[in-house]
């Protein structure tokens, strides 16, 4: 019997890094076959599978903005994946397509089931970058810094966790715009990848004491201060780009890899006194609640991608 890879869910993660040989197990299945399709079903083979920031939180023991995993099950995640058989109209083998398919080799998918949030990959976006040109983080950038941060031309745009998925297109985004971008990375290497390959204009690295950290925003963002700050991490850097905003300055919270991790510090506390005299607005999101206006982001993003204008910025393991 032909058997398939399959990455369950075993433990729940400590705080600290992530140790993957903890958290994960890997197993073998018995393989899905064409022949046990039913009519409204496709059978798809998983070739690139998405880890993002957000999967962190779901493995803890408190609902979010959803239910946390379950111990044992399949490990949830999106994948971009080809088509191998089909018994529904609308697809044929052969057909690229993206979706919540879980971290397994192959899958049986009932595409009209919204659960799989199935989508063709654009035309003239490969396979392995479709996940970060196409993907969740993608629209969660566009929507958090168009939507709900304002960003619009000639505005200075601030972004944490810059060298990740979602704060990485936050920045190719914001120039796109117009916007001048500034990225918070952790690391000089990670901070010179950030001007030299996708174009911010400066970045700034926070693995340094407080002192001299809040010393470099102070010079890098200038006296205005920044129009929009889009928070990836919550913790310090917040605290500390909370008293540079600029008149009618937006504060956009996406993430908080601080508290995922459990590195944040318990005497953290969030100081708004700014926030009365800048007139300023700090607002958190959840990208669905755009779910409708999907197709015309992706229209934007994916020209920018042809264009040249967006560069992927991904790992990619084996597995």
């Amino acid at each position: 019997m032909a058997t398939h890879t399959q990455i369950l869910f075993v433990n729940r993660p400590k705080p600290g890094k992530l140790d993957p040989s903890f958290v994960f197990k890997s197993v073998s299945k018995p393989r899905p076959k064409a022949s046990d399709l039913k009519d409204g079903e496709i059978l798809v083979k998983n070739l690139y599978l998405s880890f993002d920031a957000a999967m962190r939180a779901w493995m803890g023991e408190l609902k979010t903005y959803r239910d946390p995993l379950q111990i044992g099950q399949v490990m949830e995640g999106r994948s971009a994946s080809i088509v191998l058989a089909s018994k529904h109209s609308a697809h044929k083998p052969g057909d690229r397509i993206v979706g919540s398919f879980d971290w397994q080799q192959y899958t049986i998918v009932q595409p009209d089931n919204p659960k799989y949030g199935l989508e063709s990959v654009p035309d003239g976006v490969s396979l392995k970058d479709v996940q970060y040109v196409a993907g969740m983080t993608a629209l969660t950038a566009y929507f958090g810094l168009i939507d709900v941060g304002g960003a619009s031309k000639g505005k200075v745009v601030v972004v944490s966790g810059a060298a990740g998925a979602t704060g990485s297109m936050v920045g190719q985004i914001a120039k796109c715009l117009g916007c001048r971008v500034i990225g918070i990375a952790g690391g000089p290497d990670k901070c010179k990848m950030l001007v030299d390959q996708l174009g911010f204009d400066a970045a700034i690295d926070y693995k340094v004491d407080r002192r001299e950290f809040t010393k470099r925003v102070n010079e890098v963002i200038g006296r205005r201060g920044y129009d929009v700050y889009f928070d990836n991490t919550g913790g310090m850097i917040l605290e500390v780009l909370m008293n540079r905003m600029a008149l009618r300055g937006r504060i956009v919270v996406c993430g908080s890899i601080s508290a995922y991790e459990g590195t944040q510090d318990p005497r953290f506390a969030l100081a708004t006194g700014n926030l009365i005299p800048t007139r300023g607005r700090i607002e958190g999101f959840l990208v669905t609640d755009y779910i409708d206006r999907f197709p015309q982001a992706l229209t934007h993003i994916v020209s920018w991608y042809k264009d040249g204008k967006i560069k992927p910025l991904q790992t990619t393991v084996p597995g």
